[in-house]
């Protein structure tokens, strides 16, 4: 085996992550709720948990992530919380794994909208016995769907709207902010809230 190539594949990932880190920091910049949280914590949680077998893709932390922001309160009281997923390799998902190739790499942005702090948090991750989250995912990963708008009712009521977009989408800051510019109209028409930031509107 040739140990230099190895070294050179962690550091190719090293500056591929560092790119997505930029990514995030700069969507960040152009919204009202402030710095992204990096989750490490969820990044490898299939590793660390006993009911997982953990496989040689689970040491690669970055082929899926979590970004995401603390619960915000806007003016009119509604919390807010925005996170976004990072899919390095949706062929890893499939069975047998499908080719690089042919496979992509995505970035899933969402919000949640609820008037509970505590069902902002959690919104995605339970309603009922469904993971709503999980499910998405999938589904898009399967090319079913690439945008889900969710409203929950009764005591816990809660709203929300996930959207995927291929990396190369954010090749450069025009792109990406064609993308921001996007997932703010499809909010403000979804949930009505606006969230980009006054100084935004040039994008």
């Amino acid at each position: 085996m040739d140990f230099s190539s190895i070294r050179r594949a962690f550091r190719l990932l090293f500056y591929y992550q560092t790119a997505i880190d930029d990514i995030v920091e700069y969507i960040g910049s152009k919204l009202i709720f402030g710095k992204f949280i990096n989750d490490k914590d969820w990044f490898c949680q299939h590793a660390i948990e006993e009911k997982y077998s953990p496989d040689a893709w689970e040491y690669f932390c970055n082929y899926i992530g979590l970004y995401y922001i603390t619960p915000y309160e806007n003016n009119t009281g509604k919390w807010l919380q925005m996170g976004i997923f990072q899919i390095s390799d949706d062929g890893c998902y499939r069975t047998p794994i499908v080719n690089a190739e042919d496979s992509k790499s995505y970035l899933f942005l969402y919000i949640t909208k609820s008037d509970s702090e505590k069902i902002c948090k959690t919104a995605w991750n339970n309603d009922g016995n469904n993971n709503i989250k999980d499910a998405f995912l999938e589904s898009c990963i399967k090319n079913e769907n690439d945008m889900l708008v969710f409203e929950s009712k009764g005591d816990n009521s809660w709203k929300g709207l996930m959207k995927k977009y291929e990396l190369k989408n954010f090749k450069d800051p025009k792109s990406t902010d064609d993308v921001i510019k996007e997932f703010a109209k499809l909010v403000s028409d979804s949930l009505q809230i606006d969230i980009l930031k006054d100084d935004s509107n040039s994008i």
